[in-house]
């Protein structure tokens, strides 16, 4: 079994739905949430600062835990790389900040509130956008938001992600995807490792709070006039998934050996939105082809992922 796969298997046997935050953030958008004082303007002058900050060179983040093997090692070895083009890619990113301080300010506002209480509060802005960085300085990444629930007493991350509607429907039907939850557990443990002297008690749960892009949802399972849902993960379950992960990454760098590709078609957009994609398409061509010919349901020895 494949290191993803055996990600996959674990996530999907963890995985769980829950109901911690949403019905807080509806409650509270029962009254309309504003920028009021100049605590608010405070608050979101520090979070476009802290949003923006440069990469480090030759870090790798929880984000790439679910990425091709094949794209962390040329990216933390320095492999001569491309910039995206496409509009479509480029337009998601940009939508996804803007959501982020939608939704990072107004647990900002349930946190004056005193519904939530935001952690770390040296960090400005006050429990958002942390980053954290292991002690080799290798391996680090920004957590969204982290905060105490006072109600349930436990420390929980959030990660949000905007969903277009065909994503949102199959997500909340069939369960969240694995490249949003390995890395949202992954920024967990990073956090735990990092933070542990500061927090009062292990970060335990990870929330990752997608918005449908079409807004309101209403359906059987679903009753959200924000056209929000919750996936709650518990972390102690991913634990040893991500640690297998992590070792596997590090031991292709370790070995200077490059890892095989992940990627089985050159049409999907994991393979058309990397960097790398042009060391890499002839074996992904073959790949291709031979799931072709085998059918859809086997995949070739060859094949090491997604």
């Amino acid at each position: 079994m494949t290191h993803i796969e055996d990600l996959i298997k674990q996530i999907q046997r963890g995985a769980e739905s829950g109901q911690l935050i949403v019905p807080k953030i509806e409650k509270f958008l029962q009254n309309p949430v504003a920028m009021e004082d100049k605590l608010d303007r405070a608050f979101m002058s520090q979070l476009f600062q802290a949003r923006y900050r440069e990469r480090m060179p030759g870090v790798f983040s929880p984000s790439m835990l679910a990425s091709c093997t094949r794209q962390v090692f040329f990216y933390k070895t320095g492999k001569d790389g491309k910039k995206q083009k496409r509009i479509d890619s480029n337009g998601i990113f940009l939508d996804g900040d803007f959501r982020h301080f939608k939704w990072q300010f107004v647990l900002w506002k349930m946190h004056r509130a005193g519904i939530i209480q935001l952690l770390c509060p040296e960090h400005k802005p006050i429990g958002t956008e942390i980053f954290v960085l292991n002690e080799s300085g290798n391996y680090g990444g920004t957590l969204d938001q982290i905060y105490w629930l006072p109600e349930e007493k436990m420390v929980v991350i959030n990660d949000y992600k905007g969903m277009n509607g065909n994503n949102f429907a199959s997500y909340t039907a069939k369960g969240i995807s694995l490249r949003y939850t390995s890395q949202a557990v992954g920024y967990a443990i990073l956090g735990n490792s990092v933070l542990s002297t500061i927090l009062p008690k292990k970060i335990e749960k990870v929330i990752i709070l997608g918005e449908n892009k079409n807004g309101a949802v209403f359906n059987r399972k679903i009753k959200s006039p924000l056209g929000l849902y919750e996936w709650v993960l518990d972390v102690e379950q991913y634990h040893y998934a991500i640690a297998k992960r992590l070792k596997s990454l590090r031991s292709y760098e370790k070995r200077n050996e490059v890892p095989p590709p992940e990627c089985i078609s050159v049409t999907r957009m994991m393979f058309r939105d990397c960097p790398y994609n042009k060391h890499c398409r002839g074996e992904v061509e073959k790949i291709q082809a031979q799931l072709k010919k085998v059918g859809k349901d086997q995949r070739p020895k060859f094949q090491t992922g997604h």
